[in-house]
């Protein structure tokens, strides 16, 4: 594995555990944080991580990508910010800005067709496996939801790719 490819791996792995351990463990996680931090105050924090986000993307693409792409990807980051701020469940904001970012590794790592394979098939699984816990609810969509974060996340890849 080449060193460019090494750390975006390392973090796709890191948050491919912490996403199915949210998926496992998620209610009784989001019961224990709510109780000592309040729902709006979560939301707010998960849309300032999505901002803090895009600025960074910006500042590091800014130089590399043509005027044009930088406009479109960055009005394309600046709705799902927008987006993001609608929701008033903290889950859906959290979903989004995992699931997001784990597409955007998986076209770092991956070549476009496995990455999609990746994807669907992650997004599904997280879904599979609430549907064998109790207290989880298994749900089409948001399989669905999971998947436009993930494609948003492949889009915002592809989209910053420098040599195409």
């Amino acid at each position: 594995m080449t060193p460019n490819r090494r750390w975006p791996f390392i973090l796709w792995v890191c948050l491919s555990v912490v996403m199915l351990l949210i998926s496992v463990f998620g209610r009784k996680l989001q019961y224990a944080v709510q109780a000592v931090v309040p729902s709006f105050w979560i939301g707010t924090i998960i849309s300032v991580l999505l901002s803090f986000a895009l600025v960074i993307w910006f500042i590091r693409y800014r130089q590399r990508l043509p005027l044009s792409r930088l406009a479109t990807l960055g009005g394309a980051g600046i709705f799902l910010i927008a987006v993001s701020y609608n929701f008033e469940i903290p889950e859906e904001k959290l979903h989004l800005l995992l699931f997001a970012i784990w597409g955007y590794l998986s076209l770092q790592i991956f070549y476009l067709r496995v990455a999609i394979v990746m994807c669907i098939s992650f997004a599904a699984l997280d879904e599979g496996v609430q549907y064998f816990i109790p207290d989880r609810v298994a749900d089409w969509r948001d399989v669905a939801f999971n998947l436009s974060a993930v494609l948003i996340g492949l889009a915002l890849a592809h989209g910053s790719r420098v040599n195409r």
